[in-house]
């Protein structure tokens, strides 16, 4: 009798483990995708990918820098066109993604190497990313970085 009752137990909780820990939530499948988004941003931007840029960014788009200049999603577009940032390197640290329903924030440290406008632009580069889902898909409507000083 005892045994019956243990299979029977293990009957009703073995589905409930397997299939209880297999499936990711909503809120992870959007954290590791607005976290692809950002790592494809980075290599757009090594490889010039004017199309990532058209796709990803909202044409309502507003950007501030470190200096206050506010940029929006035709300057950018012109940057990516002509080639103004030239990065042997750029990647993000401390990514960190946090969900609002159909708003998403992004926080991280970008880590680049190499030029803009033909200046040097090495550097760490803290970063908030604001992306809406828009029309089913993510795009970035506001984006602001600040340049770390060089120690």
């Amino acid at each position: 009798m005892k045994s019956i009752c243990v299979s029977v137990l293990l009957m009703l909780l073995l589905p409930c483990l397997i299939f209880g820990q297999a499936k990711p939530t909503a809120g992870q499948n959007v954290i590791q995708e607005i976290a692809a988004l950002e790592n494809a941003w980075a290599e757009a931007a090594i490889k010039h990918d004017v199309l990532w840029f058209e796709r990803n960014i909202a044409d309502g788009f507003v950007m501030t820098d470190e200096d206050g200049v506010m940029t929006d999603k035709a300057a950018i577009l012109q940057w990516v066109k002509g080639k103004l940032n030239n990065y042997s390197s750029f990647f993000h640290e401390n990514l960190k993604v946090k969900v609002y329903g159909d708003t998403a924030i992004a926080t991280g440290i970008a880590s680049i190497k190499g030029t803009f406008k033909g200046k040097d632009s090495t550097g760490k580069y803290p970063w908030t990313d604001t992306f809406v889902k828009v029309g089913g898909k993510w795009q970035c409507v506001a984006s602001h970085n600040s340049k770390l000083p060089s120690k």
